[in-house]
């Protein structure tokens, strides 16, 4: 940053419905994430720090089939309990939104509109697979061999696939006209590659980047944002996420990102999402959203387990939250290396640091008496 004031957006990855979040993603995520918000504040700058609620894709769906709930409060139900979570650990966030709505939906069309008037968006045919047993279509990775134990969606005969959702091999080969977001014919994430200050995300990207392709950004039959122009058709959760951003900021944010002066994004995300923040988002939000002058800096981390088993939210009390933020923080690092993170070593942490701070008081007592 320079030493100078800097306007700075902080986002971080947004909960899925209807996944749970767990002590892991508050440690790997958005802890970090809202200490990296406190301490820039604290040296002046001016930051927003923002996440939202992704309500939309397949397994949205399936949680809503299982629901008598209507749609709206099963979805909203789901983005109080992640507000909960965040809260229960001091996770303040300036905004935290429900990616779903009209406001929303037209952000979206918005952003596809302007990125087909660039020259961006194509149409083509691509094959889709559905299940005629549960009805549902199958992304790549709810598909599999019947003899295998991962899901493969490079099998290229639909009667040999095995449904990911009801477990039938009922699975039908279709053909549906797709639009298409053309990330090679935009060079607009060529500058994040040289903007990061860590040299593994640089060539995390580098290597996402050489292998880019035309984006599939539809589905059918699909938990989304409507298309505008296809009936049956909607958004791929990801394409609206990152295209419905301006509806997580101020307005004055987003007049900022619109005119020349510079703003920086930091994204706090786990390592498995480099691609979307530092590849896609920047050919939308140029093409698609207007943002003139920004900079991003990724803080993408390894995945997070529990190797004694024990350790839960529901584990850590309200007033131990401090200490928990506290624990992450000295341990975790700017690295994409997966770590573990211990009961034992949380409890062990806290108590040095109790034991210090009581040492140091009664030490400081004892000279004062004396």
């Amino acid at each position: 940053l320079g030493g100078r004031m800097s306007e700075i957006v902080v986002t971080a990855a947004y909960p899925f419905v209807p996944a749970d979040i767990e002590i892991y993603h508050l440690a790997s995520t958005y802890i970090p994430a809202d200490v990296q918000t406190r301490f820039l504040r604290a040296l002046g700058h001016d930051v927003e720090f923002v996440s939202g609620t992704d309500v939309h894709g397949v397994q949205a769906r399936r949680y809503l089939d299982t629901r008598d709930a209507d749609a709206e409060a099963a979805l909203r139900a789901c983005h109080r309990g992640y507000a909960d979570r965040f809260d229960s650990v001091g996770v303040d966030l300036d905004t935290y939104e429900m990616l779903f709505g009209g406001a929303f939906e037209e952000a979206v069309h918005r952003a596809y509109r302007a990125c087909d008037d660039r020259g961006l968006i194509s149409a083509d045919e691509t094959p889709v697979y559905r299940c005629t047993a549960c009805g549902y279509y199958l992304p790549n990775r709810f598909r599999r061999r019947p003899d295998a134990e991962s899901f493969d969606a490079a099998t290229p005969a639909a009667d040999q696939l095995v449904c990911g959702f009801c477990d039938e091999q009922q699975v039908v080969r279709e053909s549906s006209r797709h639009s298409f977001l053309d990330l090679p014919g935009s060079d607009a994430y060529e500058p994040v590659l040289r903007q990061q200050l860590r040299s593994d995300v640089s060539a995390r990207l580098r290597s996402e980047a050489d292998a880019v392709e035309r984006w599939d950004i539809t589905r059918d039959d699909y938990f989304g944002v409507p298309h505008p122009d296809r009936e049956g058709l909607s958004f791929y959760l990801w394409f609206g996420s990152l295209a419905g951003l301006p509806t997580l900021l101020d307005d004055d944010t987003v007049d900022r990102l619109r005119s020349p002066r510079e703003v920086t994004f930091q994204h706090f995300m786990g390592k498995n999402l480099t691609y979307y923040h530092g590849v896609v988002l920047p050919v939308i939000a140029d093409a698609g959203l207007g943002f003139r002058n920004t900079t991003f800096q990724l803080s993408p981390r390894g995945f997070m387990s529990d190797s004694d088993g024990g350790l839960s939210l529901s584990g850590v009390p309200p007033a131990h939250a401090e200490y928990l933020r506290y624990d992450v923080m000295t341990r975790l690092t700017d690295t994409m290396n997966d770590f573990v993170l211990r009961p034992s070593e949380f409890t062990r942490v806290t108590n040095n640091v109790v034991c210090d701070k009581l040492g140091g008081f009664f030490s400081r007592a004892c000279t004062i008496l004396a």
